[in-house]
């Protein structure tokens, strides 16, 4: 028997001056399709809805959500994709897919952990909800990134290709969330990504380095990384360093992670 998901009542964070709908929808009872050991239960796993992200695209959001009733150690704030219609859900099938296969290997590092999915009907039309790792909040612009933030970025996405994967709309900052004190970063949405065989061969010690004008994909084998380094390095000049930095350089024997 599958696990159940279950929402007791409509989305309390759905914001009709943030959507395109213009009504709440309601979910009562979802199957689930797949679920990782610790979000299988053997009774119904009850979900309520504590706020409304973003609008990813007109039948797909992004919510953070509570569970309760989860048979493993979930946290306690979850993030969930919700969409509906046959071409939405055919694009979450195909993230899902990559979490799943390629992208493994960078769960819970570059990419959110994730923990299932479910299916069923929402005013009567077919529905999913993609449940993972709650990443903190959207990245509001490449150029509000600290210099360790735009080094960080960089790696992520250089992991994400080492796994045979292509983000394919990188360069939207919604894509890029941090956690309360900026000190991780997350790359999400992958539902427009591809398969890839990435050649990068890194022209300078650190992608920060060099002008952004003197490289081209010839040169360093792969467009994705050439764009965001040009991107890195044509941004403004880098904010002051997050608390969390602040606070590692603070202390003498972080040294060695600087």
């Amino acid at each position: 028997m599958s696990t159940v998901l279950e929402f007791p009542d409509i989305f309390p964070g759905w914001d009709p001056k943030q959507s395109s709908r213009h009504a709440a929808p309601e979910l009562v009872l979802l199957q689930s399709d797949w679920t990782r050991r610790e979000l299988a239960g053997p009774g119904p796993i009850t979900a309520n809805i504590l706020q409304f992200v973003l609008e990813i695209d007109s039948d797909t959001y992004l919510f953070k959500m509570h569970l309760s009733g989860a048979a493993g150690n979930i946290p306690e704030s979850v993030f969930c994709t919700v969409a509906w219609g046959e071409t939405a859900i055919g694009y979450l099938r195909k993230e899902e897919e990559f979490y799943q296969r390629e992208l493994e290997p960078v769960l819970g590092v570059a990419v959110p952990s994730v923990f299932g999915a479910f299916h069923g009907l929402l005013e009567g039309d077919f529905a999913r909800v993609f449940i993972f790792q709650d990443c903190g909040v959207p990245c509001k612009g490449l150029g509000g990134l600290t210099e360790k933030q735009r080094l960080q970025l960089f790696d992520a996405v250089l992991s994400i290709h080492e796994c045979g994967v292509e983000h394919g709309h990188l360069l939207a900052a919604m894509n890029i969330f941090l956690n309360e004190d900026g000190s991780a970063l997350k790359v999400i949405d992958f539902r427009k990504a591809r398969k890839h065989v990435c050649k990068y061969k890194p022209l300078f010690a650190t992608p920060l380095e060099g002008e952004w004008s003197l490289t081209s994909p010839e040169d360093t084998g792969c467009d994705e990384m050439t764009e965001l380094r040009a991107w890195l390095l044509m941004l403004p000049e880098p904010p002051a360093r997050t608390s969390a930095e602040l606070k590692v350089s603070e202390d003498p024997l972080a040294s060695s992670v600087q």
